[in-house]
């Protein structure tokens, strides 16, 4: 049925969705299959640790495996690392260790070599009738499991969630998402991974307009959003 916040990944000709809400508010941790060749859906029957029902998180395929992390079962985000190996239709939750990110949604994760580097996005604040919205940069060491919160230099995007994060050869380039007053924007930053740098770009030409939710692949943009 119709569902949004979910995640969408490829893997060889195959297509995952996982997660989102439906239109009767409920989220979801199922996961649907389409096959790019046969254009048929299926709902295989996965084995393992499952994910908690959600929406709002990250998934990042890495070879044959997703990589869950995030989001919110409705109530509460969440703070949770999951990965599905596609190859056996396997959830697990690996033990994860060092500075885990506070409980976030609509934040972005993107695979730069061996790390996942996860950027902004919301969660609860001091205030329980508020959300905080994040800036921050964690990096998540794909082999040892070890999360660590980076210190950048330079000009940091404004904390946002709903955003897009892609990643260029060493760099991660983050475009839109909503900020804490609920505006949506469309600045464009790059962050140089190597230095951990910063920078804004000024752009030029005919400007997009201010977006959230976005999407975007590896080496093809879709640009819709809210």
């Amino acid at each position: 049925g119709c569902k949004l916040g979910h995640t969408c990944n490829v893997v060889k000709n195959l297509i995952y969705i996982f997660g989102g809400c439906g239109w009767d508010e409920c989220q979801t941790n199922d996961v649907h299959v389409f096959d790019i060749g046969t254009y048929i859906w299926s709902k295989p029957v996965m084995k393992g640790t499952h994910p908690s029902p959600r929406d709002s998180h990250s998934s990042t395929a890495v070879g044959s495996k997703l990589y869950v992390f995030g989001g919110t079962d409705g109530t509460s985000p969440l703070d949770d690392l999951f990965v599905l190996d596609t190859a056996t239709n396997t959830w697990g939750k690996p033990d994860v260790f060092g500075d885990v990110p506070a409980p976030r949604e609509g934040h972005s994760a993107s695979l730069i070599g061996d790390n996942l580097f996860v950027f902004g996005g919301c969660g609860k604040s001091s205030d329980p009738l508020e959300e905080e919205y994040y800036n921050d940069l964690h990096v998540l060491n794909m082999n040892t499991f070890v999360w660590k919160k980076i210190s950048t230099t330079g000009v940091s995007p404004i904390p946002r969630d709903i955003h897009t994060c892609s990643s260029y050869k060493n760099c991660c380039i983050v475009m839109g998402g909503e900020d804490g007053g609920n505006a949506y924007l469309y600045d464009v930053h790059i962050l140089a991974t190597e230095t951990m740098a910063w920078r804004e770009v000024k752009t030029t030409g005919a400007e997009l307009m201010p977006r959230a939710g976005e999407r975007r692949a590896r080496h093809i943009i879709l640009l819709w959003g809210m």
